[in-house]
């Protein structure tokens, strides 16, 4: 319907812009996402064609974009953070890991990362803060009432924004290729910390490398405070080149209208 829709309206449309959050599904012929995925891709393609600019969040994204839409006007920004953005970045830290998210985020955080995160943290003397919707699993909740999971329940930004400014470590479960649409990731790197990657693959993509913007799994050993403050430096650096004001800016210029957002 959209794509009808935009191709019936499109010559009462000054100026269209357009943005891909995601092109098309993926996954084995026993599941919807593989049958959808051709259509999909039609929709995108055209969607990018009938576009006067486009904005993505990976250049993945926009490698295939590019394709189908020419040389028209674009910018690829990864997402940017939900709930706040620290202007500068709090070196204090206390010794709290926090895994936030949706529910079904979260449990497969903790499902993939097992029991691996409370031997970590015991060890570590770390506490495990949780915050978001309750997750459903009873079982998966009760390992982690059993661990000493501090569980906030849903919170509003500004308390979700004071408890990332004082969090040492972010826990995310997230396939590290598409780790620039992660609006997840980008909380933590928009709070300066040091973000901890459970992925299949580490490979560079859209400026984020392991070991400088995020830790790979689980430390074997304790993490000493230099390390995780320049990996949460460099966390929050790297954010800087996208945050919200960035993105109202370069909206605001591809439409050809005068920025009138200020720096913050």
């Amino acid at each position: 319907w959209l794509l009808r829709a935009l191709e019936t309206r499109r010559h009462d449309i000054k100026r269209l812009g357009i943005y891909f959050h995601e092109l098309h599904a993926f996954g084995p012929p026993w599941r919807s996402s593989f049958w959808l995925s051709p259509l999909q891709r039609h929709i995108a393609s055209r969607l990018a064609k009938l576009s006067d600019f486009w904005m993505t969040n990976r250049e993945g994204s926009a490698q295939w974009l590019s394709k189908f839409s020419g040389e028209k006007p674009h910018v690829v920004l990864p997402v940017f953070s939900n709930v706040g953005e620290s202007l500068s970045r709090p070196e204090v830290r206390f010794p709290r890991i926090v895994v936030f998210g949706s529910p079904s985020l979260r449990q497969k955080t903790y499902q993939v990362v097992g029991d691996k995160l409370y031997a970590w943290a015991r060890q570590a003397s770390l506490e495990v803060h949780d915050i978001g919707a309750p997750i459903v699993d009873a079982q998966l909740a009760e390992t982690m009432s059993a661990n000493g999971v501090i569980q906030h329940g849903l919170l509003d930004e500004n308390e979700v924004g004071n408890l990332m400014d004082k969090a040492k470590f972010g826990l995310l479960a997230y396939p590290v290729h598409v780790i620039a649409k992660s609006g997840v990731f980008a909380a933590y790197c928009a709070h300066g910390i040091c973000p901890i990657l459970l992925s299949d693959s580490y490979e560079a993509t859209d400026g984020v490398v392991a070991a400088r913007h995020y830790l790979t799994g689980i430390p074997s050993n304790s993490v000493s405070v230099l390390e995780a403050n320049q990996i949460g430096d460099g966390a929050w650096s790297w954010y800087q080149g996208h945050r919200v004001a960035v993105h109202a800016k370069k909206i605001l210029r591809l439409a050809g209208l005068k920025a009138t957002v200020s720096r913050d």
